[in-house]
């Protein structure tokens, strides 16, 4: 099977998805209190960032 690659319009461009109101409300509470955290200063330690590029990144 030939993979096939996307142009940067194709791999950019919004999906169109009907997010479900609950889902929507859900999300947007989680970036109303990531960004009370952020203004309050409450970033991740360097050892969170450290663990967290480790799980995605081989040989992070």
């Amino acid at each position: 099977m030939k993979e096939r690659s996307l142009t940067l319009e194709q791999a950019t461009r919004p999906v169109a998805m009907a997010a479900s109101a609950d889902v929507q409300a859900w999300h947007d509470e989680q970036t109303r209190q990531a960004i009370k955290e952020a203004d309050a200063g409450d970033f991740a330690t360097p050892a969170e960032l450290k663990e967290t590029v480790r799980k995605y990144v081989q040989h992070g």
